[in-house]
C-alpha cells in the first residue's frame, strides 16, 4: 500500500489530464458523462430556494466551471450561483468570474460548503485514496434534495474478505436512510437529511493491476469490513 503522500505524487493521480478538458456541454462535456445539464440542475434549484452552489470535485483545468460561469453572467445570475473548483494541482486560468473559486487541494481532505446543491466527480474517484470517505464526506454537505454525481468502477473498491460486496455497501447505506444508486459506473447519491456511513475502515490504495473498465490504469482503494 502507498502512503497518501506517495499516492498523491505518483505518476496515476499527480497528472494534468485526469479531466481530460471536459466542457460543460457537447461531445467531450460534463453533460455527456452525468446524462443531465449541471447549469439546468442549479437554475432549479436557484428558483427553488432562491441561491445554488456547485462544487466540483477533480475539477481539472476547470473548463466546465468556467463555461458555466459565463453563461451564468450572460444570465444576470452570478449573483446567486456560486461555483467551486477542487483539484490537487493548480492548473487554473485567470478569470474574473466574482462567483468562481477554484481550491488547490487533494480532494479527500476538503471539506464542500454546507448546503451544496450539486457535487460532481467527472471520472475523479478513479484516482483517489479512501473513496468511500470521500463519498461520505460529499453526501454530509449536500443540501437536502441536492445531488452528487461522479463515476464509480465497483472493481477498484476492494476488501479481502468473501463476504464483502459492493450491492451489500449499498444496501446498508440505504437503510441508514442515505439515497444513494449505481448504474453503469455512475454513482448517484441524493440528499435525504440522513448520514451516510458504509461502516468500513480504510486501509489504503495501490495502483490496479488491470486497467478499469476506461481501460486506463487507476488507484485500487482497500478496505476492511469490519465497522469503525
Amino acid at each position: 500500500m502507498l502512503t497518501n503522500p506517495q499516492l498523491l505524487a505518483s505518476d496515476i493521480v499527480a497528472n494534468r489530464t485526469m479531466n481530460r478538458g471536459r466542457v460543460l456541454s457537447g461531445v467531450n462535456s460534463y453533460e455527456r458523462e452525468l446524462g443531465f445539464s449541471p447549469l439546468e440542475r442549479l437554475r432549479e434549484r436557484r428558483r427553488a430556494h432562491g441561491t445554488a452552489v456547485w462544487v466540483d470535485a477533480c475539477c481539472g483545468e476547470g473548463r466546465a466551471l468556467l463555461h458555466a460561469a459565463a453563461l451564468l453572467r450572460e444570465l444576470e445570475l452570478s449573483d446567486t450561483i456560486s461555483l467551486i473548483g477542487v483539484d490537487l494541482i493548480n492548473t487554473f486560468p485567470s478569470h474574473d468570474f466574482p462567483n468562481l473559486t477554484f481550491v488547490e487541494t487533494d480532494v479527500t481532505r476538503y471539506q464542500p460548503p454546507s448546503g451544496a446543491d450539486l457535487i460532481t466527480c467527472i471520472h475523479g474517484l478513479h484516482y483517489l485514496g479512501d473513496k468511500l470517505g470521500f463519498l461520505e464526506n460529499s453526501y454530509s454537505a449536500l443540501a437536502e434534495d441536492g445531488v452528487f454525481a461522479g463515476q464509480l468502477d465497483p472493481a477498484n473498491v476492494r476488501s479481502r474478505e468473501e463476504k464483502w460486496t459492493w450491492s451489500a455497501m449499498l444496501r446498508r447505506a440505504k437503510r441508514g436512510g442515505a439515497d444513494v444508486t449505481l448504474r453503469k459506473n455512475l454513482l448517484q447519491m441524493r440528499g435525504t437529511g440522513a448520514s451516510l456511513s458504509f461502516g468500513l475502515r480504510y486501509e489504503g490504495a495501490k495502483p490496479s493491476e488491470t486497467p478499469n473498465y476506461t481501460g486506463i490504469t487507476v488507484i485500487d482503494s482497500w478496505y476492511a469490513s469490519a465497522p469503525l
